[in-house]
């Protein structure tokens, strides 16, 4: 199991040149660290995933639990039947009033759009308060509070990790050079996700959060 002092190794801290932590503290590398993570989850990778029963709200429009960061699917009704994904386009297209039909005993669509990653649509909406669906859903991992703490996501985004930590700090510097670095190693950081570079806008969320 890979924990926080194994990320801030002798090359992260030569890279940044701060080994007795002037600069970076602990807490600021917790914080930074973590946020890591979650963008990972945010960027649309499958890192971190809950599946369990879930209430749905007597709403066609319905949202993650707390701590969710991104909805994923909804692989079945837990009374039985699948729960199909459809387009919300196209259902306003063919069925112009699919948001009033009602439904007591099983859904059998929903939707999803990336801009809004913690909602999701059903159809038909539930007319009682005691369906129950399985969802699955991108969870944010818990802030960073010690040298020990482990780190939640798989090994194979340490690297990753890594690249966005030296994003993060490199940032707080003003010099051309340190912030040309920076831009690379966000870079860096979008590719080994396998994503397109986008800049730090995306990651605002993360970052506020």
């Amino acid at each position: 199991m890979t924990i926080f002092s194994d990320i801030i190794t002798d090359d992260i801290e030569q890279q940044l040149n701060d080994v007795d932590q002037v600069i970076w503290t602990n807490e600021t590398l917790f914080k930074y660290v973590t946020e890591a993570q979650n963008a990972v989850i945010l960027l649309g990778v499958d890192a971190n995933i809950v599946t369990a029963e879930f209430i749905l709200e007597q709403s066609a429009t319905q949202t993650i639990p707390g701590g969710g960061v991104r909805f994923i699917d909804i692989p079945r009704n837990v009374a039985g039947g699948p729960v199909r994904k459809i387009e919300k386009k196209i259902m306003d297209e063919v069925v112009p009033g699919w948001m009033i039909e009602t439904t007591e005993t099983g859904i059998e669509h929903y939707m999803f759009e990336e801009e809004k990653p913690t909602a999701f649509w059903i159809y038909p909406t539930p007319s009682v308060g005691t369906l129950k669906i399985e969802l699955s859903y991108a969870r944010a991992v818990e802030l960073i509070t010690k040298v020990e703490d482990p780190i939640t996501l798989s090994d194979i985004y340490i690297p990753a990790i890594k690249e966005y930590l030296l994003w993060r700090c490199m940032s707080m510097e003003n010099e051309n050079m340190a912030m040309g670095l920076a831009t690379q190693h966000l870079q860096n950081f979008y590719t080994l996700l396998g994503k397109k570079y986008q800049g730090g806008e995306i990651l605002k969320a993360v970052m506020n959060g």
